[in-house]
């Protein structure tokens, strides 16, 4: 142990950001031998839910339709010319376009209407083929990470150096306590705005959680889509028939994940209020992708 606190003496800011980031992880994490230190009561089954005709589609680097010139990147043209690009695409595979995202950097999320009684797997495999496309993935469901719900996060044990994963902060703080300049996005469920302990520190952000079909918003649980509303709505569920995705995690109350995690990244510390953020100053730029029950890479990638 004082091989960790001398460690922990020295940990720069960047090193304690990342520690703290990791609690923001969103892909769930395979399941480790031994007992976890923090418990939480809400992990899903590890279990692959249905694509259901949802890919990312990533478009090779410089071909084009015939006919068609050159535009800047980041264009209109150059939007209509990638457009252009996934109709035709769905020619040649066969397949009809219900919902098209751009995620920039010739990636595209896809929600298909598939062949009669085609897998996900052949029509990923037929998506491969194609010489326009450099790769295509199914667009996975995945889900907020861990969350204690012990009041004050169970004394914020990761702030001390009673843990091996703890970081020690307490000692770092005499090195350094941020500067007003620096800005922590945290991609995860938004933001309670209103927070006691974050009032002014958050910078406007963005709402990336997308539809589930057309017109339809469960996951995002606002009613509606893109936008720059980036405040959490929460994710309380009713059961599995409340998830978009197939899930045993879809009844309980709102998890507030995202404002969990920008509190120990950046609560208001040394106020005599709630909890203790590792930043003392500088901004945290919410940028919701997770909504009711987990929500899309896709959705994670354009965040």
């Amino acid at each position: 142990m004082h091989g960790i606190r001398a460690a922990g003496r020295w940990m720069s800011l960047g090193r304690m950001l990342a520690a703290a980031l990791v609690c923001a992880a969103l892909l769930p994490a395979p399941r480790a031998a031994g007992a976890e230190y923090n418990p939480f009561p809400r992990r899903p089954v590890l279990r692959q839910p249905d694509v259901s005709g949802r890919f990312i589609v990533k478009l090779r680097q410089g071909a084009r339709v015939a006919g068609s010139s050159a535009a800047p990147r980041g264009s209109a043209d150059d939007s209509a010319a990638e457009t252009t690009r996934i109709q035709s695409l769905a020619n040649r595979v066969r397949f009809t376009v219900q919902a098209e995202r751009n995620l920039g950097g010739g990636m595209h999320a896809l929600h298909i209407a598939q062949l009669a009684n085609e897998s996900d797997a052949d029509t990923l495999a037929r998506l491969r083929a194609d010489s326009d496309v450099e790769y295509a993935v199914p667009d996975r469901w995945i889900y907020p990470q861990a969350t204690s719900n012990d009041p004050l996060a169970l004394g914020q044990w990761y702030l001390t150096n009673a843990q091996p994963s703890a970081i020690d902060a307490q000692t770092a703080w005499d090195t350094t306590t941020g500067s007003p300049g620096i800005v922590v996005a945290v991609v995860d469920t938004g933001a309670l705005f209103n927070h006691p302990d974050l009032n002014g520190r958050y910078l406007a952000g963005y709402d990336f959680v997308s539809a589930d079909s057309a017109g339809v918003y469960t996951t995002a649980n606002d009613g509606d889509g893109w936008d720059a509303d980036a405040s959490d709505p929460g994710d309380w569920g009713t059961g599995t028939s409340s998830c978009p995705a197939p899930s045993s995690d879809g009844t309980g109350n709102s998890t507030w994940h995202g404002t969990r995690v920008a509190g120990i990244i950046g609560a208001q510390t040394n106020n005599n209020v709630g909890v203790a953020g590792i930043l003392w100053s500088g901004s945290i730029l919410p940028v919701r992708v997770l909504g009711r029950c987990g929500g899309y890479n896709s959705d994670v990638l354009a965040g």
